[in-house]
């Protein structure tokens, strides 16, 4: 029995190291592909514009995969749990490809650019809620001192 459970572990180990490892390669890999030089040409080639939506789906369906296996674990069900996790594997999995073709091929990157009047109201407004928090704060603190 000892010794099944050292294999269990040791097993567990094992893919824990080829999760870790496979994920900051795809991470690299992703990275490169959205931020990295891109062919001459290739951005606009093919209309990207239903893969957010497609993306979205996606995720959703994959969300809802996750929690009905985590149902299925936790009633024991391990065989339906597997097959419900490997369905959320490759829902996600298409995902990524769907991202990854989103970025590569959408017409440039977006802009984001403000004017100075917008970062005043921006500025603003944070210095006012930060002042209102503070001074319920206090007005909590004095309270029970009177």
């Amino acid at each position: 029995m000892i010794y099944l459970n050292m294999l269990t572990a040791n097993s567990d180990s094992f893919w824990l190291r080829i999760i870790y490892i496979v994920s900051v390669i795809i991470s690299g890999a992703v990275a490169f592909l959205i931020l990295g030089p891109r062919p001459v040409g290739i951005e606009g080639s093919l209309d990207v514009s239903v893969l957010p939506i497609l993306n979205a789906t996606l995720n959703g369906i994959t969300t809802v995969l996750l929690i009905v296996g985590y149902s299925l674990i936790r009633q024991k069900k391990r065989q339906q749990h597997k097959n419900v996790m490997l369905s959320a594997f490759g829902t996600s999995t298409a995902f990524l490809i769907s991202y990854v073709i989103y970025h590569w091929f959408k017409s440039g990157p977006k802009l984001y650019t403000r004017s100075e009047e917008h970062t005043s109201e921006l500025q603003s407004l944070a210095y006012l809620v930060c002042r209102l928090l503070l001074e319920k704060k206090k007005q909590k603190k004095h309270k029970y001192i009177i």
